[in-house]
């Protein structure tokens, strides 16, 4: 047996074989296996970690005192920790499990984790995985593949990561900025539009995760920036009106906009 550790310690077969030979013992496709895998998904989709497991065949349940295991969490330098963990096994787990809508609601349209495999840097190989998926090469653990009215949302997906995965491969970029820069809030994908909308929620609670103000209550929080913001000033003169810029991302469409805009600030300066 191996140890790799990530967030906590994991063990593993040294050699193939010994996993293949338990995977051929205890794995073989059937009602039993999806339900093993579906007790992993459970584990790493925090479906017990505050509800009592039922147990025995007379209905009873009990407080298993199972760990939660949120996508990711805020640390002491108020910087985010992604849970590895539960970002590589979950949808694994699902597929196996054969929870399609669960793989979909908890893993496939749910911006958090899509930005967590984002920051991890493996949005290329769940592409591929998902590529599989949509070939039949990856089933439930009972042989079954992927239900006909979930490939369209799983192929949505897919193409939503390839549009994105190469800038979000760069360092400080993140899934959920580049989600929001890429997707027009007009776009008539059910797929793209939902995911859009966590992603401006998501990428707000980033650039302001690091903000603190004590003693001062929060009045107003602006969406438009789809990156952290680097610089915000006052115009001239006014109180009410204020000019701010990210780090990534133009606004201006065309340059009659860009002029106007000039026009208004005259030669003021967002710069530090």
């Amino acid at each position: 047996m191996t140890s790799r550790y990530a967030e906590a310690a994991t063990h593993r077969w040294f050699h193939r074989q010994f996993a293949a030979l338990a995977a051929e013992r205890y794995a073989q496709p059937g009602s039993a296996t999806a339900q093993r895998h579906r007790d992993v998904a459970d584990f790493f989709g925090g479906a017990w970690s505050c509800t009592p497991k039922p147990y025995g065949s007379e209905g009873a349940a009990a407080i298993r005192h199972v760990q939660s295991q949120p996508t990711s969490w805020e640390t002491d330098d108020h910087g985010r920790k992604y849970n590895r963990h539960k970002l590589e096994e979950l949808w694994y787990q699902l597929v196996r499990a054969g929870a399609w809508q669960q793989l979909l609601d908890d893993c496939l349209l749910n911006a958090p984790y899509l930005d967590g495999l984002g920051t991890l840097g493996a949005l290329g190989t769940f592409t591929v995985e998902l590529t599989s998926l949509l070939a039949g090469h990856l089933g439930d653990a009972t042989g079954a593949s992927l239900p006909q009215e979930h490939t369209d949302a799983v192929r949505s997906v897919k193409q939503l990561i390839e549009l994105i995965s190469n800038a979000v491969a760069h360092d400080g970029v993140t899934f959920a900025s580049q989600v929001f820069l890429h997707i027009d809030s007009r776009c008539t994908n059910p797929v793209f539009a939902s995911i859009r909308e966590q992603c401006q929620a998501l990428a707000c609670l980033q650039a302001t995760s690091t903000v603190s103000a004590p003693g001062h209550a929060l009045l107003k929080s602006f969406t438009q920036h789809a990156q952290r913001v680097t610089c915000a000033r006052f115009l001239p003169n006014r109180t009410d009106q204020f000019l701010s810029g990210s780090r990534y991302g133009w606004p201006f469409t065309n340059t009659q906009s860009l002029i106007a805009l000039m026009l208004v600030i005259g030669a003021y300066s967002c710069g530090a």
